[in-house]
């Protein structure tokens, strides 16, 4: 199997079978995730960028988020991709147009610093306030301590199928 990675040398590199096969220069990633269909997303403070026949292909970042840590990066079952930017907020990029928390009222506001999507194609986001919502297309169910949430900041996510983890 191969696995991507990035360095500080601003560089994305590709390893098969634990051998160095392939070096893409651009800019600083912080987050990286492959989306339901196998596309390997990377996320940084210059651009948002996806692997396409070995070649990173970037998008422009919207002006509130220039600059910002990319704190987690997640690609929804319809193809959207939902980043958490450090002090900038959660934006969803879906047909070339960025939205700040996805253009969804009933998303809670609050720093997102983890994200996952599950066998259903749901993102699942984890807040620094002890929260985690599920984004179903337009829905949204925020979990909390309400609801057996015991953890701290969320700043872990990890989903399967049905079964999300969760830590913090």
């Amino acid at each position: 199997p191969s696995r991507w990675n990035t360095l500080r040398a601003l560089r994305v590199l590709k390893y098969v079978d634990a051998k160095l096969v392939k070096q893409l220069d651009g800019p600083p990633f912080s987050a990286a995730t492959r989306s339901h269909d196998g596309v390997i997303w990377f996320g940084g403070p210059e651009a948002i960028a996806r692997v396409v026949n070995d070649r990173l292909e970037p998008f422009v970042l919207p002006d509130a988020a220039k600059g910002r840590a990319v704190e987690s990066i997640a690609v929804d079952g319809r193809g959207a991709v939902w980043v958490a930017f450090d002090e900038a907020g959660l934006f969803r990029f879906a047909n070339g147009t960025w939205t700040s928390n996805g253009n969804i009222a009933e998303l809670p506001q609050g720093e997102v610093v983890s994200a996952t999507v599950d066998g259903r194609g749901d993102v699942w986001l984890g807040y620094v306030d002890r929260r985690i919502a599920r984004v179903s297309g337009e829905q949204v169910r925020v979990f909390t301590a309400a609801d057996g949430l015991s953890i701290g900041a969320v700043t872990a996510l990890y989903a399967k199928s049905s079964f999300v983890w969760a830590g913090g």
